[in-house]
């Protein structure tokens, strides 16, 4: 693990801790978790635009054969 140091307005460390204290985990699994579902979503974006780039670059390329 790599520590960080992160400066949160007062109200979201509260709900960080009231949250992590909910779920029995610490604050550090909690933000881990919360990173891995943005890095998640963030890596799901990439790829359906590039789904979308590439359908586009085919559907050009079939166009411009007629």
């Amino acid at each position: 693990r790599k520590a960080i140091y992160a400066q949160l307005t007062v109200d979201a460390k509260i709900g960080l801790d009231q949250i992590a204290k909910y779920h029995r985990t610490t604050l550090t699994n909690l933000m881990e978790e919360g990173a891995r579902l943005v890095i998640k979503n963030h890596l799901k974006e990439i790829h359906l635009r590039n789904i979308e780039s590439q359908q586009l670059r085919s559907s050009t390329n079939s166009a411009s054969v007629w």
